[in-house]
């Protein structure tokens, strides 16, 4: 499928899906390049293992030098949407006749023939498919997972790699609705709150993508799906759908929970009220959401037909991901903890879950909104959970892809909050405004660049 191509350049190397591809034909034996506008922790990994890449988007140079792009058709040009089209690279790919491919096109291809579990969901894929993953790596089967974040067990967001894999576990993205280029053959819908205005223009869009997608399940597949997600969805043309909640109207349920030690402790009964597990599920993240995705990954290795004490045995293992809910500093009169939540809905379960862990407790959020349009389209609802900490300290939008819109800031995100102590800070500022701080309980979160302000926080204030 790839044999022809021994080079491959990555147009946005740097974005987490991205990378993961890169990796993947890094195994297979390909020349990898790729741009990208800024050198991330990321990028600076990529390059460890011997990928170029540039950062200069104004000119030609990195490929022209020694003629490394001459011959389009041993080259193969990969390219995230995320990109603009007027790119300068992809705009030189165009002109000279390179073959171009998106991301998802190439992902679905790399799935063909294989038995394929694709996670999707506005919220909680990542968690979801970095849990099923490590599972099946501590099995005898050979996998391959694409994981939108990075595993913490496995210090990557590639586990596995083998061209010889026969079972893919993939983040399924609906945005630019590049998950219905894949056709799994089980498939996990987490939730379907609205989100990417820019891609679907209002709910009733968005839904009728994620019905597409299910309809892409093969014909002896199954769907597991969130009872909520299911609800909104409506009528789902499938017949063999798996349910799972806190409720009883679904086919299996949580039966009891608890937070211990800042671990999760669960068990779960199904329809016919029979106890799956004689002990509870210990798992490392706290909060009814991600007890809910560990739930959704047993129930996919359950359809594998991995032994229970083999599940129960990984899932106490399993270490977490990267920048969800990563505690980064924890003793008797200060936390300090980082979070990926970006939509409203991710922010007040992730709030929620600081407040049942730590009641009593001062809590200072430091948050950066993702993009204009999603700042735009959820501003009330943005105002009315980021009023919930005791301090707000608000950062200026991150644009990601986007250009501004007029009337749409954290200025008037601001103003909005009702917390009784607000601020806006330019991103540079933060260090010296934390000194000015009494804090007890501080999270970073947002889908930004937040992230780089971490290790300067822990280092200055909790180390």
């Amino acid at each position: 499928m790839f044999e022809n191509y021994k080079k491959i350049f990555f147009v946005g190397i740097g974005g987490i899906g991205m990378s993961a591809l890169a990796k993947y034909f890094l195994n297979l034996g390909k020349m990898i390049y790729g741009y990208d506008i800024l050198r991330s922790d990321i990028c600076i990994s990529l390059e460890k293992q011997g990928i170029n890449i540039t950062y200069c988007h104004k000119n030609l140079d990195f490929i022209l030098d020694n003629n490394l792009f001459k011959d389009p058709n041993n080259c193969l040009i990969i390219f995230t949407p995320a990109v603009n089209q007027d790119n300068i690279f992809l705009k030189f790919f165009k002109k000279n006749n390179f073959h171009i491919e998106k991301r998802s096109e190439v992902l679905s291809k790399i799935c063909d023939e294989k038995f394929l579990v694709a996670v999707a969901g506005t919220h909680g894929k990542t968690t979801t498919t970095s849990i099923i993953s490590h599972i099946l790596k501590n099995t005898d089967l050979n996998i391959t997972a694409f994981i939108g974040g990075i595993s913490k067990n496995e210090n990557s967001n590639l586990i596995g790699g083998d061209i010889d894999s026969k079972l893919m576990i993939v983040e399924a993205d609906e945005y630019d609705k590049s998950f219905l280029k894949l056709y799994p053959d089980i498939a996990i819908i987490t939730s379907v709150d609205m989100d990417h205005s820019d891609i679907y223009s209002k709910n009733s869009s968005l839904k009728k993508a994620y019905h597409q997608f299910i309809s892409n399940i093969s014909d002896d597949g199954v769907l597991i799906i969130e009872n909520k997600a299911l609800q909104e969805l409506g009528n789902v043309n499938f017949s063999n759908i798996i349910t799972y909640s806190f409720s009883d109207d679904t086919d299996f349920r949580i039966s009891s929970h608890e937070t211990i030690n800042r671990n999760s402790h669960f068990n779960f009964i199904n329809n016919r009220s029979e106890i799956f597990f004689n002990e509870d599920v210990i798992f490392c993240l706290p909060g009814k959401h991600n007890i809910l995705n560990a739930l959704a990954s047993i129930l996919v290795c359950i359809q594998l037909d991995i032994e229970k004490s083999d599940v129960v045995k990984s899932i106490n293992s399993f270490l977490g991901i990267k920048r969800r809910f990563e505690i980064h500093f924890e003793s008797n009169n200060k936390v300090f903890i980082d979070d990926y939540a970006h939509h409203p809905c991710e922010i007040r379960h992730t709030l929620q879950t600081l407040f049942n862990m730590y009641p009593n407790r001062k809590l200072t959020l430091i948050f950066q909104p993702h993009l204009y349009t999603r700042t735009r389209d959820f501003m009330n609802e943005f105002a009315d959970v980021l009023s919930l900490p005791n301090h707000l300290i608000l950062l200026d939008i991150f644009p990601a892809r986007e250009k501004p819109i007029k009337g749409v800031d954290s200025a008037k995100l601001l103003e909005k909050c009702k917390n009784k102590t607000k601020e806006l800070v330019k991103k540079e500022m933060v260090i010296n405004i934390l000194e000015k701080c009494t804090f007890d309980v501080l999270v970073t979160m947002g889908a930004g660049n937040i992230y780089s302000l971490v290790e300067k926080i822990k280092n200055e204030y909790f180390v």
